[in-house]
Order: C-alpha cells, then structure tokens, then sequence
C-alpha cells in the first residue's frame, strides 16, 4: 500500500511538472492570444484557400523547453486552431499575439502525399508496397498548385517499403535524380523478406520505441538504401545472427555475425540473490538459454513472442551470466516500460534488449536468457 501511494504521488507530481502553473495575469493573456489566433486563422483560410470555415476548437501552443518543464513557462503567443470547411476537419499553426495571415496548414497534405508516392510508383522500376512520409509538424505555408518542388522543403522523411528479395544497390534512380538534389531529407528504400516482417516493422515505428542507435528496429529489415542530398549509403543486415528463429542478435560495430550456440543458465536461485524483493517469488525460465562469445560492443537481442513461454501480460526479465575476473557473475534487467533506461521493451511481434559486456572476460562466454517472476513488483531493489 505504502508503495502504491508513493508511486501515485510521482505521478501527480509528473503531471504538475508537465501542466504548468499560469498566473492569472497568464491565464488571461493566453485566453487573448486564443482569440485572437481564432480570428486570424479564419482570416488566412480564406485568403489562402478561397472559403470560409468553421473554428472547431483552439488550442494553446505550450514550448515546455525548460528543465522544469512548463512550470516557468508563459503563453507563447501561438495556436493551433482546428477547423472544418468542405466536410473536412484541418489544422493551422498561427499566431495569436496580433493580426497576422502567416501561418500553416494541413488542409492539403492527402493531396501531397498521394501526388508524391505516385511520382515514386512511376519513376523506381519495383512495386511498392507501402510507406512511411513524415512532414514538418506545423503543416505547410504555401498553396499546393501539383509543383512537388515546392513542398520538398517542408519533407523530413520518407521510408518505401518493398518487398522479396531486391538488390537495392543496382536500382536506376535516374528520373529521380533531380529530386534527390532538391529535396533535403533523407529517402530511405527498405527491402523486407516478407508481409509479415514490413508490418511487423511499421508497427514497431508506431509506438516509437527506442534505445541508442542503431535503431532496434533494423530486425525486421532485410537490406535499405538511404538517399541524402544526392549521396547513396547501402545498408544489408545479414550480420545478425540467429538460432532456429528463436533469438537474434545485432550490434552496429562488428562486421561479422556471431556464433549463436544452445546453453544452460546456472540455478536460478543465483538471480534470486541478487534482489531481496525476490525472496519470495517465483523465478521461471521462459526461453531456451544461449551463448554467444565475448562483446565489448552495445548488443541488440531479439527474442520472438512466439518462442518465449509467457503471457503479454507477464513480468519478463533478462537474465544473464558471464566471468569478470575469473568469477562467475549474474545479472537481471528488469522490464520497465516507462523508464528512461528501459533496456528490454515489447515490440511488435518481439522482446528486445539491449546489453553490454565489456566488464566481462575477453575469454568469456555470455549465457541468457529470458524468466518470468511471478507476482513481480516494479520496485525490484538491488541488497
């Protein structure tokens, strides 16, 4: 109990942290600047587009920049007002502070990201199965007039995905040549084996996990090409290694894939005594143990979902075991979806971590695992 309401009083003190604190004087003048941006949001609809519409709502953009998040923050003076005309509901990004028609919107971005993926279609000679497209997140200040040029600018990202087996690298990317000069962001080209791992991939971007590069997502990729300001850079990931579809195992640094061999993790009454609140759990092995030689480097290891004996719902942890000095040593991570230095994460159709070795032995090998522990609490602190 005391444990709970420790945890809830974070929280509250979290979300004061990220509300604010408006004086009065603040709060008012924020209530001018929403008013404002109201009216001229309005305004610059109907000088841009030609027609009037209909305010849905307006909201106070908040620049929360500070190490103290918005406590010491004021009214920045800018909104994003939502609107509705021609059975459409889109946004505007403008100022509130004065009257002003400078501002942008999302009210042509389908058109945009339709006209663009077509240009794709028709200029790379493989099929395209899907895409990702990220833009500048306040939306677009110029008319759209079929130009794609003109809103290259306002393009952050794109990701093509294709799928079976294509060499990338040989592709004629001549009609986009003049393209690639222009625009200023990346263009990734992703190649993927199957459906099943591009979607696992997409998915994976949605919830936006993350640890250190390189981005744990590359499990699902097979090769990419990324295109920058006219520079090629190809990428493959034959270099992660697996064993019988059941864990993989990735790190950046090392050009050469590991040997990945089947192994036993020692009693688990070793991890128990690591952690007091462990006494009187319940420790299971939900996964078979492997070993793979000595690392210095950041490794990424995957463990399907399908292979791992627990519930989505389950407490994991990874464990595992190595020699430092001679002198056989134990470790267990613990799955924290919400911290900062989460180190195993639920992705899509897969487990993920990520360790480093360097305080082992060179001539050590490393053996992990996954357990489940029954019951577990997340205040799982070290004796």
């Amino acid at each position: 109990m005391l444990r709970r309401k420790k945890h809830i009083l974070i929280v509250l003190m979290i979300l004061f942290l990220l509300t604010g604190c408006y004086s009065s004087e603040d709060k008012k003048l924020a209530e001018q600047y929403k008013k404002q941006g109201k009216i001229n949001a309005i305004n610059y609809v109907n000088e841009k587009y030609g027609f009037n519409a209909k305010v849905k709502s307006v909201k106070e953009e908040v620049n929360c920049s500070s190490v103290w998040g918005c406590m010491d923050s004021r009214p920045s003076g800018d909104v994003i007002v939502k609107l509705n005309a021609n059975e459409k509901d889109f946004l505007v990004y403008i100022t509130g502070k004065e009257e002003s028609i400078d501002a942008y919107d999302d009210y042509q971005m389908d058109e945009i990201e339709k006209d663009l993926i077509a240009f794709f279609k028709n200029n790379i000679s493989i099929d395209l199965y899907d895409y990702n497209l990220s833009f500048n997140s306040k939306g677009i200040k110029e008319y759209y007039d079929n130009n794609l040029e003109t809103m290259l600018s306002y393009m952050m990202g794109l990701e093509l995905y294709y799928i079976g087996e294509k060499n990338l690298n040989e592709l004629n990317l001549n009609k986009i040549e003049n393209f690639l000069q222009t625009y200023k962001g990346t263009l990734d080209l992703i190649s993927f084996k199957t459906k099943e791992k591009c979607n696992d991939y997409k998915n994976a971007k949605i919830k936006n996990v993350s640890l250190s590069s390189p981005n744990m997502k590359n499990i699902y990729k097979d090769t990419s090409l990324r295109l920058y300001q006219g520079e090629k850079t190809f990428y493959n990931y034959d270099n992660i290694s697996d064993y019988n579809n059941e864990v993989y195992v990735y790190s950046s640094k090392d050009d050469n894939s590991y040997t990945i061999s089947s192994s036993n993790l020692d009693n688990l009454s070793h991890y128990r005594e690591l952690y007091s609140d462990l006494e009187d759990k319940k420790l299971e092995q939900v996964t078979n143990a492997y070993s793979i030689p000595y690392s210095s480097s950041f490794l990424y290891i995957y463990f399907p979902k399908n292979k791992v004996n627990a519930k989505e719902y389950d407490n994991i942890f990874f464990v595992s075991e190595c020699y430092v000095n001679g002198e056989k040593n134990y470790y267990i991570d613990s799955y924290f979806g919400l911290e900062s230095n989460i180190k195993i994460g639920s992705v899509g159709n897969y487990y993920i971590v990520q360790e480093r070795y360097s305080q082992c032995d060179t001539n050590s090998e490393i053996v992990f695992g996954l357990i489940k522990i029954s019951n577990a609490s997340y205040d799982v602190n070290p004796v």
